[in-house]
């Protein structure tokens, strides 16, 4: 008999097979990237430009770091920037992806990067998304046809992945645990999360 119990897509889960990939299979979607994406190539000069008059000679991350952040972030579906700097905190590996050298942009950092080179950043991405599909398409036009470019719609309908869900989550445990900063009540919540989904919602 077919076991058709939804099984919940765990974020402990997904974090072990990027890590365990990271580490011993050149060819998963980060070894992938480093190999084919030199991301300076997709710079314009006046981003450089832009990001380094703002920032000034003595900044901390470089704008490749900051953008490679965001790849993670989207790679990922982090919904908010402290998720993102929860996941960089204590990933070792994303921190090298990220050319992070040991440190974390602050959560302010990010979010005024992304206010200010919003629409940089939104082309840059875009430029990315042309420039990898047309290799798709170099490598199989027939399978590059049928790719899906929305992977939102291929999340599971689970109470785990409501929004909704996570915050109720994440409010009790910060009100059970006042002492902890928000990277450790994340880290703790997303420990928390079920193997297996218990319902739809």
């Amino acid at each position: 008999m077919l076991n058709n119990k939804p099984k919940q897509l765990s974020f402990l889960d997904l974090f072990s097979h990027l890590k365990a990939s990271a580490l011993y299979k050149p060819e998963s979607l980060l070894g992938l990237f480093n190999k084919f994406i030199d991301l300076s190539n997709y710079i314009p000069s006046s981003f450089y430009n832009a990001y380094y008059k703002y920032f000034g000679k003595h900044r901390q991350f470089s704008l490749e770091s900051m953008l490679l952040c965001f790849f993670v972030q989207k790679l990922l579906k982090l919904n908010t920037l402290t998720q993102l700097r929860a996941v960089l905190l204590n990933s070792y590996e994303l921190r090298s992806f990220c050319n992070l050298n040991g440190n974390v942009p602050s959560i302010s950092t990010f979010s005024r990067i992304k206010k200010i080179f919003n629409t940089k950043i939104h082309k840059l991405f875009q430029n990315i998304s042309i420039h990898t599909h047309n290799i798709s398409i170099r490598q199989s036009p027939e399978l590059a046809s049928i790719l899906i470019f929305d992977t939102t719609g291929i999340v599971p309908q689970v109470r785990e992945n409501n929004p909704k869900f996570i915050h109720s989550l994440l409010k009790n445990t910060s009100k059970a645990n006042p002492q902890l900063s928000s990277d450790k009540i994340y880290s703790l919540v997303y420990s928390s999360l079920p193997k297996t989904a218990n319902s739809f919602f």
